[in-house]
């Protein structure tokens, strides 16, 4: 077995390999280059949704209060959705 992985190691390569394998390794150098920019892309959303975040809530003279309910058989109050379905009354 050693002896034909020897024999192979010393062969030379046929021509038509360079051929198959430049195309894949092209794509795969381009798949690098978009993975890169999409992450570049997401940061630069990302500190753009800070950034309006941040803006928009320095924008807002007054507190945000919450708004009352649009039916009239859920009362309003912050615990709303828990008292129906407290069963002791």
């Amino acid at each position: 077995m050693e002896e034909r992985v020897r024999i192979l190691n010393t062969a030379e390569l046929p021509a038509q390999l360079d051929t198959i394998d430049q195309p894949i390794l092209d794509r795969l150098a381009a798949r690098r280059q978009e993975a890169a920019l999409t992450r570049r892309l997401v940061l630069v959303a990302a500190f753009a949704s800070l950034g309006g975040g941040i803006l928009a809530s320095t924008a807002m003279p007054e507190p945000a209060i919450a708004a009352s309910s649009f039916s009239p058989l859920v009362p309003d109050g912050p615990l709303a959705c828990c008292a129906s379905a407290d069963s002791r009354g």
